[in-house]
């Protein structure tokens, strides 16, 4: 655990947060995933091979700084708090209640609108670029994204991010600014799937709803002291947002 300045100045010889020393570094942590994203995103787009090879370089750079950083550092125990339950009940009934809010909205308002004319091919566009066009490819990918991937994110966002600058600052300072940085590569991303027209208005919004995920997962971080229900919780939501893109692309499939 790293996000009370108590856990940190008394796990073994772990040397206490310094602004000097660590700002620098979450700075980068912060600002890097929105880079990182739109270079393989956007500026590698459609590019297969380059653009899977440049996704991994990012995300592995992304994914071992935490540890490099915090181990070899600051000389801390890396603690997620995973083998205690504690959090677990409400970080499912949190991503249960939020994907029921997605299915609501793109149920009753999103699904055949206007907004999304150009969504199913974009996507289609994307994941084809990089090997997956069939209904197999696809649930693959669900899967490592809804398990692997937002565990790496909770890691990364809330247990070193968020962590840190909770050594320094109130909970909710600290949630604010974590999940605003979470938020941004997000508006990357969306805006490659909705019309440039609704940048201002819907992907901001809907890059807003992705910041306010953060906060919800902060707070389960913040109350429960364990990443596992927050993941939980991360989980369930990216797998129904997995299920939203196979929807939206299901007639495209071989």
């Amino acid at each position: 655990m790293l996000k009370q300045n108590t856990d940190r100045t008394t796990a073994g010889d772990a040397i206490p947060f310094s602004w000097r020393r660590d700002g620098p570094v979450l700075g980068f942590a912060l600002l890097f995933p929105t880079l990182g994203t739109w270079l393989y995103f956007v500026a590698f787009a459609g590019r297969g091979a380059a653009m899977l090879w440049l996704y991994g370089i990012c995300k592995t750079i992304q994914f071992a700084l935490p540890v490099v950083w915090v181990v070899f550092v600051q000389r801390a125990r890396l603690q997620f708090g995973l083998t205690s339950r504690k959090g677990a009940a409400l970080g499912a009934l949190s991503g249960m209640l939020i994907v029921a809010a997605m299915m609501v909205l793109y149920h009753g308002i999103l699904r055949g609108n206007s907004l999304l004319r150009d969504t199913p091919q974009q996507v289609f566009q994307k994941i084809s670029a990089v090997g997956i066009n069939t209904p197999a490819a696809f649930l693959g990918m669900a899967l490592f994204l809804s398990v692997v991937h937002s565990f790496l994110e909770e890691y990364y966002w809330r247990w070193f991010v968020f962590g840190q600058l909770r050594c320094a600052w109130p909970w909710t300072y600290a949630a604010v600014v974590a999940s605003v940085g979470f938020g941004l590569h997000h508006v990357i991303v969306l805006s490659s799937y909705l019309p440039p027209e609704h940048f201002w208005t819907v992907t901001l919004l809907f890059s807003a709803g992705v910041a306010a995920g953060g906060m919800i997962w902060a707070w389960l971080y913040e109350r429960s002291g364990s990443l596992l229900g927050p993941w939980l919780s991360h989980l369930i939501v990216d797998a129904g947002l997995m299920w939203l893109g196979f929807d939206l692309c299901r007639e495209l499939f071989a």
